[in-house]
């Protein structure tokens, strides 16, 4: 069942003809990509250095985009028009200063399609009723995921996208990785989703019961996965929403509560994956820290431009050979530092990270209200709860190479950030703050 290069191209073609064929070309877009999402991190050819189907995807649509309807709701402020080219600037120039130009400068671009994607799903689900629209897909998509995994456990490991699995997979028993490569990647994928799948089951007068049960069934996932990270995070951000809800009535609360029990029971019990690895986190801990301090002297050599963007494993390679993990025989040199955020600040340099940080800041802050009148307070937590859940998780690991948790957190950051702020395509400025959002009750 190994994907190759070439059927994703094939793939890609065939959804390039459907998006050309379509009305809405940008609709048709968003929902190829979450209809393909288990798919969207796989490259075209030329192997690792080809574009992935998502950036390929969302590189042909931009044209269309800027010349749509959607485009033309759009207003960005003066600052976050500066920031974002101060963004660029740096991060441009550390690229052509880096060990390997060419590589880098692809890998920025794939980063920045993350920003063209936020802009164009925010843009797109801003417009009256296309929220609706687009949830069904949203939630099928993701479930499908847990679908993949239920089948993972039934027929065993082979029953994968990948010819290679991440090396952790069978450590001290079998972590299932579900679509993903690293188990690890998938268990924030599942926090993030259960977070997801509990704030669109909020109404303003009731609970969508099948979205309510779905994310339950996502969250007891993680489980499987053995990842302590991701467990811990989830736990985090449903510990932040208990502390933060002011709904009246306890019935959501209880049943949330009731997920957590028995998340606790099995985290608990002997047989849990997660419970026999707690053996070992001194010892983790100690190999995270070692690598963390040698990512820390890389950083010290470049603290204001970074090393360059997607080069961390060149880097490693060319200055610190014993950095590598050995796969079948064969040498492969760490491509992240064990954490998302040390990564940032080395290859993004000091100015990259405090801007890259600055927006996850703008957009979860607990204290931030204002005169806002919020009518669903509920919702907006546990969309906080999800990417506080996400944070947790990427200080040990680097998710954001796989474009699956990419569009995850950014769906989660859009919903968030036209919630909190009251935006519609009436009002939709990046960087300003304004009225009610008559879309997202």
């Amino acid at each position: 069942m190994v994907i190759g290069s070439l059927y994703i191209f094939l793939l890609f073609s065939l959804l390039v003809i459907v998006i050309l064929g379509s009305k809405d070309k940008v609709e048709r877009y968003i929902q190829l990509i979450l209809i393909t999402f288990i798919f969207i991190d796989f490259s075209i050819p030329p192997g690792a250095l080809g574009i992935k189907l998502f950036d390929a995807l969302t590189i042909f649509i931009l044209p269309f985009f800027f010349i749509s309807k959607y485009s033309r709701s759009i207003k960005i402020s003066g600052k976050i028009k500066f920031i974002l080219l101060l963004f660029v600037i740096i991060l441009v120039i550390s690229s052509i200063n880096s060990i390997n130009p060419k590589l880098s400068l692809l890998r920025l671009l794939q980063q920045l399609n993350y920003l063209f994607f936020f802009i164009i799903f925010t843009s797109y689900v801003s417009l009256k009723n296309n929220l609706i629209k687009i949830k069904p897909t949203i939630v099928i998509s993701f479930l499908s995921c847990v679908i993949f995994l239920t089948f993972q456990i039934v027929f065993g490991l082979d029953f994968t996208l990948y010819s290679i699995l991440n090396s952790n997979v069978t450590n001290q028993g079998i972590r299932y990785p579900g679509p993903f490569q690293d188990p690890q990647k998938f268990a924030q994928f599942l926090g993030m989703t259960a977070f997801l799948f509990f704030s669109i089951s909020f109404k303003r007068k009731f609970i969508q019961k099948k979205y309510l049960y779905a994310g339950i069934l996502v969250a007891i996932s993680i489980i499987s996965t053995g990842s302590r990270g991701a467990l811990f995070g989830f736990v985090i951000g449903i510990s932040y929403f208990i502390i933060r809800q002011t709904i009246k009535t306890k019935k959501i609360i209880n049943v949330i509560l009731i997920s957590i029990i028995a998340l606790v029971t099995v985290f608990l019990s002997e047989n849990s994956l997660v419970f026999k690895r707690m053996d070992d986190t001194e010892s983790d801990l100690q190999f995270r820290y070692s690598i963390w301090i040698k990512a820390y002297d890389i950083f010290l050599e470049k603290p204001i431009t970074g090393i360059g963007t997607g080069t961390y494993q060149g880097f490693v390679e060319e200055n610190d050979p014993d950095q590598f993990w050995k796969v079948n025989d064969e040498k492969i040199y760490y491509n992240h530092p064990e954490s998302g955020f040390l990564l940032w600040l080395v290859e993004y340099g000091f100015f990259g990270f405090v801007i890259i940080l600055g927006a996850i800041i703008y957009l979860v802050n607990p204290f931030y209200r204002k005169k806002m009148k919020w009518k669903n307070e509920n919702s907006i937590f546990l969309l906080e709860a999800g990417v506080i859940s996400w944070i947790i998780g990427f200080i040990t690991v680097d998710s954001l190479g796989d474009k699956r948790i990419g569009v995850t957190l950014l769906i989660l950051c859009s919903f968030l950030y036209l919630s909190k702020f009251n935006l519609t395509s009436k009002n939709l400025k990046f960087g300003h703050r304004l009225c009610r959002n008559k879309n997202l009750k």
